[in-house]
């Protein structure tokens, strides 16, 4: 099983450009779509509220929601307890994928073991993670 883990810091905007790129381009190559909304921007609750209304009535989407931001860190702590997915892709909500079959042949990579973790070309993660994944 495949999911998706979308940290997302509040601006639904943003998030539901993701989702729509996501239901366009690649939906059929993931099963589950985590999404950790924790309010960052402070985004007024009604609006917070008609976000996740949009966003849950994809069955394959589920939301845990903070009213408060509270980075990245605990998000992916939350969606890695909850989910029982094989392999997830860690999604933050600036993270547009345009190109169709991109997501599936990243996880294909990791499916059939010739690497373990894939990242993004702009190194977005810390900086021992990103030494790591260079020597590999």
């Amino acid at each position: 099983m495949r999911a998706v883990f979308l940290s997302a810091g509040g601006d639904p905007f943003l998030s539901l450009f993701v989702m729509k790129l996501w239901k366009e381009r690649w939906y059929d190559e993931v099963d589950q779509f985590y999404i950790c909304y924790n309010n960052h921007a402070n985004v007024l609750l009604n609006v917070a509220q008609e976000f996740i209304k949009r966003a849950t009535e994809d069955s394959k989407v589920e939301i845990i929601y903070h009213p408060r931001g509270c980075g990245n860190g605990t998000p992916i702590t939350e969606m890695t307890l909850i989910s029982k997915a094989d392999n997830i892709m860690l999604l933050e909500d600036d993270g547009f994928i345009f190109e169709k079959g991109a997501v599936n042949e990243n996880f294909q990579k990791i499916e059939s073991d010739l690497c373990d973790a894939v990242g993004s070309p702009r190194g977005s993660c810390g900086q021992e993670i990103w030494d790591a994944s260079q020597k590999k």
